[in-house]
């Protein structure tokens, strides 16, 4: 794995931004001697707004079969005790083997981190997903977990492809998506080097004034919550709602004829059809 160092448009590592929490669907895949993949992660401070190469967005675990995704899903759709959950054994082995998961030292510890985890269950259930800010009375600093330093927000990394993959926060996130939350305050902490080459490619056609019509920004702003800072003319959010009220199918292919940076190819997509972009080359 290497650092990049960009020429190009970095984003704030403090900014937060929305994003359906159901994007997240897989885990960070930075291989290390665990066998266990809670621990393939980057280090939250360390790698703090780093632009790394390497196969750490690829083969990546799915979220859903975390341990402590598992347990949770049980609690929430059956009610299942957390001691017979494998996640909570898992714990309590490590802590009988000396060490301390979680920030825990013994079971007294653990059962206290799992009122905690159920309290916030029962939070989103009664008001919604709170920014952690809002939660701080919810999670007095006795319950916070000292191992996830800076992770006053669920956590996520973007691969090379523009997906989310999961860093930290791994609680919050499964409650978000198993209690069908529909948008959730997340933090970037590391870009793959290949995202960040498109996304300094899209700044260097914003800049160019003849491939971003002619006033120094897109047509369209992109979809992709990471790309928003990008300059756009038009939401094209209007045109988007009276297309959608038209529609008379609920399925089907869509042939989108000048996409631009298309939105109208993703939000059709996200309704359920096939979409497939065309757009001219500017570069012949």
């Amino acid at each position: 794995m290497r650092q990049i160092r960009s020429g190009g448009r970095f984003a704030d590592p403090g900014k937060v931004y929305w994003i359906d929490p159901k994007r997240v669907a897989l885990h960070t895949a930075q291989r290390s001697a665990s066998n266990n993949p809670a621990h393939w992660v980057f280090d939250n401070i360390r790698d703090r707004g780093k632009v790394l190469g390497g196969p750490w967005d690829v083969d990546a675990f799915p979220f859903h079969e975390l341990k402590a995704v598992e347990a949770i899903a049980a609690r929430i759709e059956s009610g299942t005790p957390w001691r017979a959950t494998g996640f909570y054994r898992e714990i309590l082995a490590e802590i009988r083997d000396g060490r301390s998961p979680w920030g825990c030292r013994s079971a007294s510890d653990l059962d206290r981190r799992c009122d905690v985890v159920d309290r916030l269950i029962d939070s989103v259930r009664r008001n919604g997903y709170q920014a952690s800010r809002d939660n701080s009375s919810l999670l007095g600093e006795s319950d916070r977990d000292p191992t996830h330093t800076n992770a006053d927000e669920v956590i996520v990394n973007i691969g090379r492809r523009g997906e989310y993959l999961f860093q930290d926060g791994r609680h919050r996130l499964a409650i978000a998506q198993l209690l069908g939350t529909e948008s959730i305050p997340v933090k970037v902490l590391v870009r793959h080097e290949e995202w960040q080459t498109f996304r300094d490619f899209l700044w260097a056609r914003a800049r160019d004034r003849t491939a971003a019509d002619q006033i120094g920004r897109f047509y369209q702003q992109p979809t992709h919550p990471d790309l928003q800072d990008l300059p756009g003319q038009y939401s094209c959010a209007d045109e988007f709602a009276s297309i959608r009220d038209s529609l008379t199918a609920t399925r089907g292919t869509v042939l989108d004829i000048g996409a631009n940076l298309g939105f109208f190819c993703h939000s059709l997509e996200a309704l359920g059809f096939d979409c497939v972009a065309c757009e001219r080359d500017l570069e012949t």
